[in-house]
């Protein structure tokens, strides 16, 4: 005897009311596509994919849903930089988008939102329209195919330039401007050249601290980390210093400028520039 084909509209669930107001739905072909690429993001990115679909029914704002990196972070107890990543696979699936709604002069953001393309039931009786076509010739499946590509080449075009010798400093710098493009748009080339000589003058412990501290935190500038910082001198002191040095580098400078005068110019430069 064949089983009968069961009618999930009126499955009993946990809680009671209509179905299609309480199941979050997900189609295979989503679900293939997020876990298609073996690279440890995966899993993270379905989850985070599961976790925006939880968020838009719990908003109730239909597929517009309002999720920072750090609530999302905090919701699922991930790290900013792990969400990140798995934002990032996300945007690449076109799975989501970023909403932004200016003020009327355009100076400021009035509202940010996040698009999530997902199944609206369980039931396979109600779908997302990005999602109702079938085919691989189909509208829907075209764009998205056609974003993947394009979000792929700037991804690569992004990554391929290199600042830094040693791979483990390039690695979290380039982590650093995922998130800096991300949160702030693109780097302007004289930021990014700042922020490259700052960074080449410390250390490579500091260095790598500095930028790991941005990328979590979300900051528009690298910062020196407080613990690896340098006491300073009193104000008064330190003043009464500097008045000393620029006192003997005008009497230098009015000396004939002789390689020693000249070496002992840039000691003193250097010295008073370390206070």
């Amino acid at each position: 005897m064949e089983d009968e084909p069961i009618d999930f509209t009126t499955t009993p669930t946990i809680h009671r009311g209509d179905i299609n107001e309480r199941a979050i739905g997900i189609t295979f072909e989503t679900a293939r596509a997020i876990l298609s690429n073996r690279d440890g993001v995966s899993g993270d990115a379905l989850a985070l994919y599961c976790f925006y679909c939880f968020t838009a029914r719990w908003q109730k704002h239909g597929q517009l849903i309002r999720a920072t990196t750090g609530y999302s972070a905090s919701g699922l107890g991930w790290s900013s930089h792990r969400t990140r990543q798995a934002r990032r696979r996300l945007e690449e699936l076109a799975l989501i988008k970023d909403i932004v709604k200016r003020s009327d002069d355009g100076s400021r953001i009035a509202e940010h939102r996040i698009e999530v393309r997902f199944l609206l039931s369980s039931t396979l009786a109600v779908f997302n329209p990005q999602e109702i076509q079938q085919g691989r010739n189909s509208p829907a499946i075209a764009d998205k195919e056609r974003e993947l590509k394009n979000s792929k080449a700037k991804r690569r075009e992004w990554e391929a330039s290199v600042d830094f010798v040693d791979d483990d400093i390039q690695s979290e710098w380039t982590a650093y401007q995922m998130m800096y493009r991300q949160k702030f748009g693109n780097m302007t080339i004289i930021a990014r050249g700042r922020k490259v000589n700052k960074l080449s003058k410390w250390p490579k412990e500091k260095a790598l601290q500095a930028l790991r501290d941005a990328t979590d935190k979300e900051w528009r500038d690298v910062y020196e980390p407080r613990e690896q910082r340098k006491p300073q001198l009193p104000y008064k002191k330190r003043e009464a210093i500097h008045q000393k040095l620029n006192e003997r580098l005008a009497e230098l400078h009015r000396l004939k400028q002789t390689p020693e005068v000249q070496r002992e110019i840039a000691r003193l430069q250097a010295e008073r520039y370390k206070l």
